[in-house]
C-alpha cells in the first residue's frame, strides 16, 4: 500500500510539474501574443498614415496637372487671339 501510494505520489508531482510548465509556456505565449497585437497595430497606425500620404500626393499632383492645363489653354487662348487679323 505504501508503495502504491509513493507511485500515485510521484504521478501527482510529475503532472503539478508538467501543469506548472504549461502555465508557463501559457504565459510565454500570451505575452508572445501581446506584442504581436501591438506590433499589428503599429503596422495598421503605419500603412494608414502611408496610404493617407499617397492620397494627398495624388490630389496634389491632379492640381498640379490641372493648373499646368489651365495656364497652357490661357496661353493658346491668349496666342490665337493675337495671331488673329
Amino acid at each position: 500500500m505504501e508503495e502504491r501510494l509513493s507511485r500515485l505520489e510521484t504521478i501527482v508531482e510529475y503532472h503539478e510539474k508538467m501543469i506548472s510548465e504549461m502555465q508557463d509556456h501559457i504565459k510565454t505565449t500570451n505575452d508572445e501574443m501581446g506584442s504581436i497585437k501591438t506590433e499589428i497595430v503599429s503596422l495598421r497606425t503605419d500603412l494608414q498614415n502611408l496610404k493617407d500620404d499617397m492620397e494627398k500626393s495624388a490630389a496634389r499632383r491632379t492640381w498640379i496637372a490641372t493648373t499646368i492645363v489651365a495656364i497652357a489653354s490661357i496661353i493658346a487662348n491668349i496666342l490665337i487671339a493675337l495671331l488673329r487679323p
